[in-house]
């Protein structure tokens, strides 16, 4: 592989000192569009950049139009505090961020706080040169990975097939005030990607969300060969066709060996539940066949709080999510 020294986002902070933040740029000789992939805005969203740095091994010798801004983390000071935001305390959720979420800062200010300073570097050297841009998240692990594609209708089935996670979605509304609106304003074509498991980078979830951000750029033709196919084409995220499966006793529910965004047959066992009354064990199977939206006994706050991953579900607690469509 031919050496690629990285580029850094240079962000002089409060304090007098800086931040120097680093990402690759590769530019190919030859006119194409500017495709810039993001990650870890948030400390607890790590595994995009797995997905970066791979992908930056296959553009660093096949990249053949245009030219890749990769930034594998976006948020280092979150990244090297292991919590969402800088300043959270354990277990407090995302929505206490006092100010710190770096994804509503955008485009940033080189006069106001740390994190305003860090996006408005990352906004002045990478983000306002893109044509097209992939932001990757991490949602809990309960819920299946999506794909978000530009809400420009003669656009977004295309690159929506492009999607290797189970499940696209489609917007009919614009992207709110964060970095995808205002990539969105400034003319780019804004996609963002939410890969399932946070706090830990798991092959399975890398290999997804590199085949789909191959797939958008060799849909640029940015490189050779044609999009990978997934083996399922993906279900639309926005779909009302969703059946709730709820516990229907109280106690330890035990998953099956099943994961988010697996599909699933009418009468599938879904898992049991041992009740805590009497120790009877009951089954819980799927009333229909579909997808698994969300998998798993939780509670609001499960991205940062581990009594919230508990499996023991309440009665009528939800257990599934399953998308019919």
């Amino acid at each position: 592989m031919p050496e690629v020294q990285p580029w850094f986002s240079h962000a002089q902070l409060h304090d007098g000192g800086y931040l120097d933040t680093p990402f690759w740029m590769i530019e190919s000789g030859h006119d194409g569009p500017t495709l810039l992939v993001m990650a870890a805005q948030h400390g607890n969203e790590v595994q995009g950049a797995e997905v970066i740095r791979r992908f930056f091994g296959i553009c660093a010798t096949d990249l053949r139009a245009g030219m890749m801004i990769l930034i594998p983390v976006v948020n280092l000071p979150a990244v090297r505090a292991r919590r969402p935001h800088t300043g959270l305390g354990p277990e407090q959720p995302y929505a206490e961020d006092g100010g710190t979420n770096i994804q509503k800062l955008w485009p940033g200010d080189p006069r106001g706080s740390d994190l305003q300073r860090i996006a408005f570097s990352f906004y002045v050297s990478a983000l306002v040169q893109c044509t097209h841009a992939i932001d990757i998240h991490c949602w809990n692990h309960f819920w299946a990975p999506a794909f978000f594609v530009p809400n420009r209708p003669e656009e977004a089935r295309a690159f929506g097939a492009m999607a290797h996670t189970p499940f696209v979605g489609y917007r009919t509304t614009p992207w709110p005030p964060h970095n995808a609106g205002v990539l969105a304003e400034q003319g780019a074509i804004a996609m963002g990607m939410e890969l399932a498991g946070q706090y830990r980078i798991v092959e399975e979830q890398v290999r997804m969300g590199l085949q789909t951000v191959v797939n958008v750029a060799r849909l640029l033709g940015m490189l050779d060969g044609e999009p990978e196919p997934p083996e399922y084409p993906p279900t639309p995220f926005s779909t009302e066709d969703l059946i709730e499966v709820r516990a229907p006793c109280a106690g330890l529910f035990v998953a099956s060996d099943l994961a988010p965004g697996d599909r699933v047959t009418e009468g599938r066992k879904l898992g049991h539940i041992i009740r805590d009354d009497n120790l009877e064990t009951v089954e819980v199977r799927a009333p229909a066949c579909g997808r698994l939206r969300k998998f798993g006994r939780h509670a609001d706050n499960c991205d940062v709080s581990l009594p919230d991953q508990h499996p023991y579900a309440d009665r009528g607690d939800m257990i599934a999510l399953i998308a019919t469509a």
